[in-house]
């Protein structure tokens, strides 16, 4: 009986151990549009937006995001506490060392953006592309790898769509623009001349070839601009649907813009994060207290006072905190 009790206690400190540790690397936390990519370990799967196990799908580290034409996903990258959007028609590579916590993204050409939590220690998160890279401790930014489309002169004007999958373009605009927070930004051959940093509302851009190369008549040290209306006018319609909305830094930016009724914000979103975020922690809560509870009367029984009354009880209350945090556990992952 006593062999049995011990065997319980394990099993349980076992149990609470993996499921502390089975957090993925990030999450599908929104998703709208038809279809995606996955393509992990070289093997390419076909997701709809509307299986309702899209919704929570685990991203690993070193997966490649591929989003087809009117797709928008959002994912959460859970060690550092970072929201990604990856538009529609976009390449997207997540990877980070064994931790998570140093966290690095490969933007192949499309757009992304991320809102990232302030970072502490050793933790750290950077997008590159081709041509730029991007590191932050703590801000909202994102980075472009898209078309220039040519002006009737037959010169490079405003940047158009995103490329197509496989189809090489010529030349290509790589840009990096910051929100809110500040961003360093180097040139992705590494050189110190092309390397700032970016506050609030400030973009840079470099035109290349596809393959992120500058031509000679481009190849100049990058300079700051203003966050183009562009790239206002993109993202303020998709807004953050976990961490956070748009900015206001932003929104000033935008003034001018035509108010629209696509961007009016209600709290039922937030709402229904912070409800998931409750069952979650109690989950958590209870499934540790249970295991503490069964681990010490499992202590008590064999090396104190085997006699002790409060034991007993103490195994069942263990007991009854570890199955409720179980079940409410497994209860938010099936909820959407």
């Amino acid at each position: 009986m006593r062999n049995k009790r011990v065997a319980t206690v394990i099993g349980s400190l076992l149990l609470g151990g993996f499921l502390f540790a089975a957090s993925p690397y990030a999450t599908v936390v929104y998703a709208e549009g038809n279809s995606f990519s996955l393509i992990r370990g070289g093997k390419s799967v076909t997701v709809k937006v509307d299986n309702a196990a899209t919704i929570g799908m685990e991203i690993a580290r070193g997966d490649i995001i591929r989003t087809a034409s009117g797709t928008f996903l959002e994912i959460a990258i859970e060690p550092i506490s970072a929201s990604v959007q990856i538009a529609e028609n976009t390449s997207f590579r997540c990877d980070a060392d064994s931790t998570g916590t140093q966290s690095t993204g490969e933007l192949y050409y499309g757009r992304v953006r991320a809102k990232v939590a302030k970072l502490g220690g050793s933790s750290s998160f950077k997008i590159s592309s081709p041509s730029l890279v991007a590191g932050v401790r703590g801000t909202d930014f994102g980075l472009d790898v898209i078309a220039v489309r040519p002006s009737k002169t037959g010169s490079p004007a405003a940047a158009g769509t995103a490329a197509t999958p496989g189809t090489p373009v010529s030349p290509m605009l790589f840009r990096v623009f910051c929100f809110e927070g500040s961003v360093l930004v180097g040139s992705a051959a590494g050189t110190i001349a092309d390397t700032l940093i970016l506050s609030n509302n400030e973009m840079v851009e470099s035109v290349a070839a596809s393959g992120g190369q500058k031509s000679a008549e481009s190849a100049v040290p990058l300079s700051k601009t203003a966050v183009s209306v562009d790239v206002v006018d993109f993202w303020k319609v998709h807004p953050f649907a976990v961490i956070s909305r748009l900015p206001k830094p932003v929104s000033a930016v935008a003034k001018s813009a035509p108010p629209s009724d696509a961007l009016d914000v209600t709290p039922k979103d937030q709402q229904k994060v912070r409800n998931m975020r409750v069952p979650r922690a109690a989950a958590i809560a209870l499934i540790g207290l249970g295991s503490v509870a069964c681990f010490t009367a499992g202590v008590y029984r064999n090396e104190i006072d085997a006699d002790a009354r409060f034991i007993d009880p103490l195994f069942a209350a263990g007991g009854v905190m570890f199955g409720s945090g179980m079940a409410l556990g497994l209860a938010t992952l099936f909820a959407e």
